[in-house]
């Protein structure tokens, strides 16, 4: 079975198909969760969120409230249930790195991309390393991304469900829940909710707007109570609760547009982030002597970076020169461009990992293009892809999980100053 007949299922699973998932898994599983417990101290925003968490488990106290809190309460649950030790910690974002990787795949599969370009995608998120730093602490981004692609894989569900004419309303309610999830996460979720509504809207007139007025408006319920919901577990902190829950807001709103504008020793333009001229250091440290060192570099992959940066700049080429983008091409393009917006207009202070949903949204835009080639082009742009990327991505595997090694294997590593 071809490339093309694959797709034609829309995702549904087939004999076989079972197989690249299990692998896929076991293969996010030891990459993402090799070694999570290291380092085995409080690093970067672990700072921040980790002992909010314990605030929230023990009541006493809200502590970081510059984001929404529904990672804290993930963590704060992981921690009653195994200990509060750096397992516990990292959970809710090994496990989200793991499940973006398979709702990645699942979504490509559904975009008609097949079984080999579906899997080479979620490939290269493994081998990336701004997804794989990202996945390995206890931070807020990675959950917030899988509830985001998840909701926007039952999205196209529901529209599939549209088309033929069978009930939409459940996938709605899925991908409603997803999005408000994400939200709740962190607001990363926004530009992918504003997305969302953007999809729907484009499909008014072949549609009907009073069945996408039905369904839109089934989305924003099932996210809007989803994202209140969120805020049940920290109650007792927002008292009277309506009143705490929009206080809480307000304070989100005031600390991202006032107060976190101070200048910062890693901060960066949002134009240089699909260069990677400005990674972010999470951690570093000399191990046994000045000869052995280990650290956490959040640093894309040098060739997924590339990757992204040209299928982002064949896109709009193509666009620009009026030659057709499929559907899911356009998607692609529109969710990697409104999540840089926000820091090409805003005023905030902005760090390299805020591209990490754009890059996940880049490899999807550049595998829904290689599945316009002919197959020896797919062959050859997978084949050589997966080679360089890989081994890349051993090479710097050691900077992204805090691996020791030597100080001229890390010296080696470090191409551009900027990257000291």
């Amino acid at each position: 079975m071809g490339e093309a007949e694959v797709g034609r299922t829309h995702g549904r699973l087939e004999k076989g198909d079972l197989c690249h998932y299990i692998a896929l898994f076991l293969a996010a599983l030891v990459i993402i969760g090799w070694r999570l417990t290291e380092p085995g101290m409080l690093y970067f925003d672990e700072e921040y969120f980790v002992p909010s968490a314990r605030g929230i488990l023990n009541g006493s106290e809200l502590g970081e409230v510059t984001h929404p809190p529904l990672v804290k309460e993930l963590i704060a649950f992981c921690i009653y249930l195994f200990g509060d030790r750096p397992l516990a910690w990292r959970l809710p974002s090994c496990v989200s790195g793991i499940g973006l990787v398979l709702v990645v795949r699942a979504l490509l599969v559904r975009w008609e991309c097949g079984r080999l370009i579906s899997t080479f995608g979620a490939m290269l998120l493994l081998l990336d390393g701004l997804c794989l730093t990202q996945a390995r602490i206890a931070m807020l981004t990675t959950p917030s991304l899988f509830f985001a692609f998840f909701s926007l894989f039952c999205l196209d569900v529901a529209m599939r469900c549209v088309e033929t004419g069978k009930r939409a309303f459940l996938w709605m309610g899925l991908s409603g829940i997803s999005i408000g999830a994400s939200c709740a996460c962190k607001f990363t979720g926004v530009p992918f909710f504003v997305l969302m509504l953007a999809i729907l809207a484009a499909a008014v007139p072949r549609r009907g707007g009073r069945v996408i007025a039905r369904l839109g408006g089934f989305l924003l319920c099932a996210a809007t109570l989803t994202y209140v919901v969120a805020y049940l577990p920290i109650r007792g902190f927002l008292r009277p609760f309506w009143w705490g829950v929009w206080r809480y807001q307000e304070i989100i709103v005031h600390h991202h547009t006032v107060e976190a504008v101070s200048p910062h020793g890693y901060q960066s333009q949002w134009w240089s982030w699909p260069l990677s001229l400005r990674p972010v250091w999470y951690g570093f440290e000399e191990v046994a002597g000045p000869e052995v060192v280990r650290g956490v570099m959040c640093l894309a992959n040098p060739f997924v970076s590339l990757f992204v940066l040209l299928s982002v700049l064949v896109a709009l080429g193509m666009g620009i020169t009026k030659k057709r983008l499929s559907y899911e091409a356009k998607v692609c393009l529109g969710a990697f461009l409104v999540n840089l917006l926000p820091w090409v207009v805003g005023t905030r202070v902005a760090f390299y990992h805020y591209y990490y949903p754009s890059l996940v949204c880049g490899v999807l835009l550049g595998c829904v293009l290689i599945r316009e080639g002919r197959k020896t082009f797919q062959r050859v742009v997978m084949g050589v892809s997966s080679l360089v990327a890989g081994i890349l991505g051993i090479c710097f595997y050691p900077l992204w999980t805090a691996l020791p090694i030597s100080r001229s294997w890390y010296e080696g590593l470090l191409w551009l100053t900027s990257w000291r």
